[in-house]
């Protein structure tokens, strides 16, 4: 029982009270090496979702009943995980559709792409009837991720165009922008545990926190070594992670405003394409470019499996909001589900 406990210890858990800011340099690894490292985890592929062309992203319901897909194919289709039936099948005005995202009250998906929009689309209260859709944000340049924060009303957006942009649903008003990056703001994520912040990824090689409400850049780091490719909160909002292309997924500190933890094999070779935690943060895992994900340990930065199971690069991964089921979504034209 002593071991149970000390394994399900997260980052909450751990202090550190540096005098200067050059304390702050501490790998995670250092403060953990009392807590016993998580076995070997081992998945199971229960379902896979046939679509029609390369998944570009993959987003839950907040019931866990439905994800969205978005394709190269211009299409964003919903499915229902338990039955593995396609119930809407949208065809948006351009291909490669690099985003969808269900709004909290599941009654909107949001979804953009090369077109330089994002459109919202209302899902029909019974299946055969029409998906009504309206324009929300208008970007220069292509729309490459896009998130609802804590209603219906408002969503953040991201583009190519170096900037990051939160709007107004209804009106399809701009609110407020967010300048800073140098290229492509690859990806966002609401930091849902304080409902003002969130996190930008970049092609500069840059991760940014981002306060609302001031529209500025309150924190950033910039370790990567090549393109990041997605970031995403730590459960409690205290840290951020984030792949790259430098074959690397990297953790930071938003307390100690440093990179505690760098996860990384000499056997993988290709870009870290996407990522998504567990619901106590104690687990990460990471989709690659060599058809692969591998989970790690974030707490002693160890390896704890790996699943080589597509046929093409992992774009996409997303736990399920109960954390009972992990989505894989690929260049092959595959989502997978896992237990």
């Amino acid at each position: 029982m002593d071991e149970m406990v000390k394994v399900s210890k997260s980052i909450e858990g751990l202090s550190i009270h540096p005098k200067t800011k050059s304390d702050f340099l501490v790998d995670i690894s250092y403060l953990t090496k009392d807590i016993v490292a998580v076995p070997q985890v081992i998945l199971k592929n229960k379902k896979t979702l046939e679509e029609e062309s390369k998944v570009l992203s993959i987003d839950w319901c907040s019931s866990g009943k439905y994800v969205v897909t978005s394709l190269q194919s211009g299409y964003v289709c919903v499915w229902d995980t338990q039955t593995k039936e396609r119930m809407i099948g949208i065809q948006t005005p351009c291909t490669w559709v690099f985003c969808a995202a269900f709004s909290p009250t599941i009654t909107l998906i949001a979804a953009g792409g090369l077109d330089s929009k994002c459109n919202i689309y209302k899902l029909p209260r019974e299946k055969g009837k029409p998906v009504e859709n309206q324009h929300c944000a208008q970007h220069q340049s292509y729309v490459l991720s896009c998130c609802f924060t804590t209603s219906d009303f408002q969503i953040l957006t991201s583009s190519s165009d170096t900037t990051a942009a939160l709007w107004d649903v209804e009106s399809a008003h701009l609110i407020k922008d967010f300048k800073g990056h140098s290229s492509d703001v690859t990806s966002i994520d609401f930091q849902k545990t304080s409902g003002h912040c969130f996190a930008s990824g970049s092609a500069d090689k840059c991760v940014a926190l981002w306060d609302m409400r001031s529209a500025k850049c309150v924190q950033s780091f910039k370790t990567h070594t090549a393109e990041v490719n997605q970031v995403k909160f730590f459960p409690n909002g205290d840290a951020i992670a984030s792949v790259s292309d430098d074959m690397t997924t990297r953790l930071y500190d938003l307390r100690m405003e440093s990179e505690i933890a760098v996860y990384k094999r000499k056997s993988i070779l290709f870009p870290a394409c996407s990522l998504d935690f567990s619901l106590n943060g104690r687990l990460l895992f990471v989709g690659y470019g060599d058809h692969s994900f591998h989970v790690w340990d974030t707490l002693k930065t160890s390896h704890c499996g790996s699943v080589y199971s597509h046929e093409n690069k992992v774009n996409a991964l997303r736990l399920s909001p109960d954390g009972s089921c992990l989505a894989t979504g690929s260049w092959d034209q595959t989502v997978k589900l896992w237990s």
